[in-house]
């Protein structure tokens, strides 16, 4: 399998805080404690894992109980597994957050009670996305981080969030406008339509949705140059797209730190040996639990058996 356990697990993390609303925690004092809203998304991590291994490789489908999984074009490709994890952290994620609305928990509350653990850093840099995050709704939170940080295509996202891709296409713009709002402090609008400005007789007009695939690299050669063309004359949709990108960047830069970041022992999966094989013997051993069960899933073929029937 070309992407490991090991390899995804910084993303799955990344794509949690982001449905959460969770900014990445900034480096804590010695001793300190994690915030309560960095241990709740490493916890749906955590959870996604528990359940892959429960139903073992095979089982864990993109399949959403209605249709079968086969028929999905996505279901076999070599992100196939990523996917079906993004899938399975976004509905755990709507049950973490209805149950802590029904708890009268709020992720602000969380924020300001574990700020005494936080060690001051440059965080003030990312204040204006910190707020506005959280303040969207976990629906837009989740097409916004797909196609911002995660960088799927609408397809790839539709799959995820089981929604068309034109469907998909729609909720980003209007994640796009609210995230955008939310940090100018003022609601913006849509661009519904895109009137044609200097363009030759007989070409489509540019519409909304192509600038939102111009922002995302999802554009044909032809089409994109026809963008550019328009950016140039009319600098109302130029100003709105370099804020769809700076969106994106910001967002990126701000996550970044997840991805280098140690991994939590509960989400730890590489080979506790070096060596190939022996490594994923280790990781599968007994006193490892389930977590080296999972490792053990995508470890040598011998392997595989035994982690898909063997006792905890």
């Amino acid at each position: 399998m070309a992407q490991t356990i090991a390899g995804l697990t910084p993303l799955l993390r990344r794509y949690s805080h982001a449905l959460l609303g969770a900014w990445p925690p900034a480096p804590r004092r010695q001793g300190g404690t994690r915030p309560r809203f960095d241990q709740d998304a490493d916890d749906i991590v955590h959870e996604a894992l528990l359940e892959l291994w429960r139903s073992g490789a095979r089982g864990f489908s993109l399949s959403n109980g209605a249709s079968d999984p086969v028929a999905n074009p996505l279901a076999d490709s070599e992100d196939g597994l990523r996917l079906a994890l993004y899938r399975r952290l976004t509905i755990l994620a709507r049950r973490h957050v209805t149950a802590q609305a029904a708890a009268e928990r709020h992720s602000a509350t969380c924020l300001d009670s574990e700020a005494e653990d936080i060690a001051p850093t440059p965080h003030f840099a990312w204040a204006p996305e910190k707020r506005a995050l959280p303040r969207i709704p976990l629906e837009l939170r989740a097409v916004l981080a797909l196609i911002s940080l995660e960088g799927l295509t609408y397809a790839q996202a539709g799959v995820v969030l089981d929604m068309a891709p034109d469907r998909i296409l729609a909720r980003l713009a209007v994640a796009r406008a609210r995230f955008a709002g939310e940090i100018a402090g003022a609601p913006r609008a849509h661009l519904v339509a895109v009137a044609s400005c200097d363009m030759r007789a007989g070409q489509r007009p540019i519409s909304e949705g192509e600038l939102h695939r111009f922002v995302d690299d999802l554009l044909g050669d032809a089409r994109r140059d026809a963008v550019l063309g328009f950016l140039e004359s009319n600098p109302v949709a130029a100003r709105r797209v370099a804020e769809w990108r700076r969106q994106s960047e910001r967002l990126r830069q701000a996550f970044a730190p997840l991805m280098g970041a140690p991994v939590p022992v509960s989400l730890d999966f590489a080979p506790r040996e070096s060596g190939a094989a022996r490594g994923w013997r280790a990781s599968a051993s007994p006193r490892h639990g389930f977590l080296g069960r999972i490792a053990a899933l995508f470890g040598p073929p011998d392997l595989r058996a035994g982690a898909a029937s063997g006792p905890l």
